[in-house]
């Protein structure tokens, strides 16, 4: 958040200490200027008011450094919190990050993601007060390249998802928030995907497009100090936390 009581995009907890999030909810941002709400299904300002809690301060951006612009590609941010996330006095635990290489996306492709936020219900219509989720069918990038090749090109640090029919997607607002999806053998949630950008809001003949996070391990390696296992059943080591460390939809907002 913006010092607004509405969410302008989303993010979701990778370490206690760090949020992930698209890299244009952040450009031209201030660190200081922004809030992260956690723990709270409505956000009001009712609720924003007697959960003051669960607000968090965000003490540093860091922007991929490749970012130009949505359709380049590089859209992620990470956001370095003043202090760790807590719900009744324990660290709130943060969702698993996939340790799927290159070859492995078709462990998901053509499986089911989910989207939450409180992003727009329709396009350019009013944004929901309530967290909302929806499941979307992931598809190969080579699929949703044919349908983007007249629009913009579809990288291998990309990932889509979505109903090409027009009948669900994630929509303006939710940029920023995590394409979560479950494995069923290791039992856990991962985010695999951050929302980027798309056409308009659940646009007939097209998907949504989403940051392929596993692209960016290393990179969230690097700022979290957090080190990352490659095999998606084991936990990462988690590394001291440096002394000084102390935001539904894919457009641009």
């Amino acid at each position: 958040m913006d010092g607004s009581s509405k969410p302008y995009c989303g993010a979701v907890l990778v370490t206690p200490w760090f949020v992930l999030t698209a890299a244009h909810c952040t450009r031209g941002r201030i660190a200081v200027d922004l809030r992260v709400a956690y723990g709270l299904q409505t956000i009001n300002e009712r609720t924003l008011e007697e959960r003051q809690e669960h607000v968090a301060v965000v003490m540093k951006i860091h922007q991929h450094k490749r970012f130009v612009d949505i359709v380049h590609g590089d859209d992620i941010s990470m956001l370095q919190l003043k202090t760790p996330l807590l719900a009744d006095g324990q660290l709130v635990p943060p969702i698993c990050t996939p340790q799927l290489s290159q070859q492995d996306r078709s462990t998901v492709v053509n499986t089911m993601g989910v989207v939450a936020g409180w992003g727009r219900t329709t396009y350019n219509g009013e944004s929901s007060s309530d967290l909302r989720e929806v499941s979307l069918p992931i598809v190969s990038n080579k699929e949703c390249s044919k349908v983007f090749q007249d629009v913009v090109k579809i990288t291998e640090r990309m990932i889509c998802a979505g109903d090409i029919t027009g009948k669900k997607d994630a929509c303006q607002g939710d940029s920023g928030g995590p394409l979560m999806w479950y494995s069923s053998v290791f039992e856990r949630w991962y985010v695999i995907g951050v929302v980027s950008f798309g056409v308009k809001c659940a646009e007939k003949g097209y998907y949504g497009t989403y940051t392929w996070v596993e692209k960016y391990l290393d990179w969230i390696c690097e700022i979290t100090g957090q080190a990352w296992s490659r095999l998606p059943n084991r936990r990462g080591t988690r590394k001291k936390q440096p002394d000084n460390t102390t935001e539904n939809r894919k457009r641009e907002t």
